[in-house]
């Protein structure tokens, strides 16, 4: 029982052929900040399971895709978990329909309150924009997030627009 969004930003994220062949995991670590896949991934605030010789311990895919270099190094990822009893949205902007996006926003929704808004399109990796209880104040958290978020795809000023633009119809997406 997969989620919509979940599966939206899965597509989005490679061809049908490549998704044949790759790995969650995989995906996962050579994800960057214009990855869907990792977009919802954080927002859906999964739990990841790395396996070395000496231990297993479980985080955030949050931490482990900010230090990534240094978490995964001769370790293996041996589980990851996610929560299906959420309400969740992918909206993103993109040069084309298939193209990575230049601003995307992931949102979800716990039943108890808890509000999860990441947003990616430049950068390492997608960068988390409200993490809390309700829904107040996700435009201004939008456009904080992407304050400094410039590169050759897109200025920061166009990104803090359609950000919070972006973060509004995922709120609309989860009310529908």
């Amino acid at each position: 029982n997969t989620p919509d969004a979940l599966k939206k930003a899965i597509q989005l994220e490679a061809s049908l052929n490549t998704r044949n062949v790759a790995t969650v995991a995989g995906t996962l670590v050579a994800s960057d900040g214009r990855s869907p896949f990792a977009a919802m991934m954080m927002a859906l605030d999964a739990d990841v399971t790395v396996n070395s010789e000496q231990e297993s311990v479980t985080s955030k895919i949050g931490d482990l895709l900010s230090l990534r270099d240094e978490t995964l190094e001769g370790k293996l990822i041996t589980k990851i978990s996610i929560p299906l009893n959420v309400n969740c949205a992918y909206e993103y902007v993109a040069r084309t329909p298939a193209d990575k996006p230049i601003v995307c926003a992931a949102l979800t929704q716990w039943s108890a309150g808890r509000t999860r808004l990441v947003l990616g399109g430049w950068g390492a990796s997608p960068a988390l924009a409200m993490d809390g209880k309700g829904t107040e104040g996700i435009e201004a958290a939008a456009k904080n997030a992407t304050h400094d978020a410039e590169d050759a795809w897109g200025s920061a000023e166009y990104r803090q627009d359609v950000a919070a633009t972006l973060a509004k119809r995922c709120l609309t997406g989860l009310v529908d």
